[in-house]
């Protein structure tokens, strides 16, 4: 997504809105993304640099951590960053196209076309939940059988003995304890 900058170059007080819809990214991290992205950019002449604040919203769905069913979400961005050309990034000693202070982005910009999709993508990235969860209390699902435990008990709890090598293993010792214990 390309914006023209020489409109705002030209007027040393210019500001800008503009807003499109963003075609959704590839699935990042189990995220599936349904629809595009809504996207707003407010530009303003600030003299020797053009700042954006950047407001986006997106639609996702993501399989729960625990149980696996979907969960639909909604991811809202909120940044800004700031173009220069190339010979402002000279003066500044911006090096590699661009700098980060932590808060604000510095983009170098060629040919007054300012470019958001990268900063767009990194921040969408970031926004994106951790965990995933249906719900809070989600009992997720049972280990032995995989059967979901929102649903209702499945049966395997009442029975004593753990599945996998592991704990069967540990359930052995643990016998083998108590009868030492009880001669």
């Amino acid at each position: 997504m390309d914006i023209d900058a020489a409109p705002l170059r030209s007027d040393r007080r210019a500001v800008t809105e503009r807003s499109f819809l963003v075609p959704a990214p590839e699935s990042a991290d189990r995220v599936g993304f349904r629809g595009p992205l809504a996207v707003r950019v407010f530009l303003r002449n600030e003299g020797s640099r053009i700042r954006a604040d950047i407001e986006a919203h997106a639609r996702c769905e993501a399989p729960c951590d625990r149980c696996l069913q979907p969960v639909a979400f909604a991811v809202e961005l909120r940044y800004t960053e700031e173009f220069v050309t190339p010979e402002q990034a000279a003066r500044d000693g911006i090096e590699g196209g661009e700098t980060d202070d932590g808060d604000v982005r510095t983009v170098v910009y060629q040919n007054d076309r300012i470019e958001l999709d990268s900063g767009l993508r990194q921040n969408l990235e970031l926004a994106l939940p951790g965990k995933h969860l249906c719900r809070e209390d989600c009992l997720g699902l049972c280990p032995r059988c995989g059967k979901n435990l929102n649903a209702g008990p499945c049966g395997c709890a009442d029975q004593d003995e753990p599945s996998g090598p592991r704990l069967l293993a540990l359930a052995d010792a643990m016998r083998r304890a108590k009868k030492r214990e009880s001669e």
